[in-house]
């Protein structure tokens, strides 16, 4: 059984016939760096899970099978479905829970507070060290959520409430379990195993293109940087970056975002001038480092680009460049 989260999606509407899947992959590992990629249709679904550095599980699911791992993934891959597709960034800390809950049991389907005690219930499954979730539908269309437990201990979950949207997760959990004991709610529960599986890509190590695209590789950086920046409202990253470029331009005029030689929109960089690459690299990525040392992300940026680096960080060295 797949289980989406409760919360919104980072991106959705997506359709797998124009999508590449690795490349979707390795494109979210640096803009997001831990989630799940949802492939679903009228006969089939999937779902990836992945942190910054690898894919941590598949799981595919049709009427005649439900592989999981490597199995999964090449099923996925020769798969003749259209999917539409929907992304969801999720807590680094529960991620290997994500990645487990398609193998889970139901233990219990379609109890409601009218007949059990949900404090009753709550006690004894921490009691037996109950390691699953709760599947939570709210009366009178108050939300839903999920509740995770580990060896009896409620660990976190996943929630969508009508009055809280924006809220922290955690006085979202409180809120979830208050409207369960005094509105109710319906709920399915679910046991697990947990354990860590990982899956070493191909593509992981093919990407080492033998034609470098500077360029593409710039934007890239450019697109994760714009990821990190972007969760942050009250910055706007391609205001702040032609300010960077301003100030860089002093050093290198190509910069100048009036002398329209270099563009970066939509994860892509444009450029027209003529100056050497290695010169343009190296601007580029002053500026880019200099602007994350001003919002004091240049850790966060850095972890994010270990794809990347593993992508460019050879061919970038033979420039003389390192990030």
């Amino acid at each position: 059984m797949i289980i989406t989260p409760k919360e919104k999606p980072v991106l959705s509407g997506l359709n797998s016939y124009y999508l590449k899947i690795e490349k979707l992959i390795e494109h979210f590992q640096g803009q997001i760096g831990t989630g799940a990629i949802f492939f679903r249709s009228p006969t089939a679904q999937a779902v990836i899970f992945f942190d910054q550095d690898n894919i941590l599980n598949v799981y595919f699911q049709n009427k005649t099978k439900s592989p999981q791992g490597k199995e999964a993934l090449n099923t996925l891959s020769k798969a003749a479905y259209n999917f539409i597709v929907e992304i969801y960034e999720l807590d680094p800390d529960r991620i290997h829970f994500w990645a487990n809950m398609p193998a889970a049991r139901q233990i219990h389907q379609g109890l409601s507070t009218e007949f059990v005690d949900f404090d009753v219930l709550f006690k004894k499954m921490t009691g037996e060290k109950f390691t699953g979730f709760f599947d939570v539908k709210l009366n009178q269309d108050l939300g839903e959520g999920l509740l995770f437990f580990d060896g009896g201990e409620l660990i976190g979950g996943s929630y969508h409430l009508a009055e809280l949207t924006d809220s922290d997760p955690h006085e979202q959990q409180l809120r979830l379990i208050h409207h369960i004991k005094k509105e109710g709610a319906i709920f399915h529960i679910s046991t697990l195993v947990l354990k860590k599986e990982e899956i070493n890509f191909a593509y992981k190590e093919a990407s080492q293109a033998s034609s470098f695209d500077l360029l593409q590789a710039l934007g890239e950086m450019l697109n994760t940087f714009e990821g990190i920046v972007k969760k942050e409202k009250a910055y706007n990253f391609n205001v702040l970056l032609k300010q960077k470029l301003v100030d860089k331009a002093l050093k290198y005029d190509f910069l100048d975002p009036f002398a329209a030689e270099f563009f970066y929109e939509d994860g892509k960089v444009i450029f027209t001038g003529r100056e050497e690459p290695k010169v343009v690299a190296k601007g580029v990525i002053e500026a880019v480092l200099e602007l994350a040392d001003d919002l004091d992300k240049r850790e966060h940026l850095l972890q994010r680009l270990h794809i990347w680096r593993k992508k460019y960080g050879n061919r970038f060295s033979e420039l003389g460049l390192r990030v």
